[in-house]
């Protein structure tokens, strides 16, 4: 399995991160990474193990919307 975390930190832009945190009021662990990156990575998940992914609790915003993302297009029964 990719290590997806390290990716987010990678993408990371703290300018990006304060811009965020402005648009989502009290929301804590934005790391700043724009949204076609994280859209990017959840079809790069959804490639390789997403069964693997989704057991994994969020640990920041972006993984949270990483999660959606995944669960949102990933081939799977309802």
């Amino acid at each position: 399995m990719i290590d997806y975390r390290q990716i987010l930190r990678d993408e990371a832009e703290e300018d990006y991160a304060r811009f965020s945190s402005k648009l989502n009021p009290g929301k804590e662990g934005i790391i700043g990474v724009r949204v076609p990156k994280v859209r990017a990575l959840a079809k790069t998940i959804i490639k390789d193990d997403w069964e693997t992914y989704l057991e994994d609790d969020p640990e920041c915003y972006e993984e949270e919307l990483l999660k959606g993302l995944v669960i949102a297009t990933a081939p799977m029964d309802t």
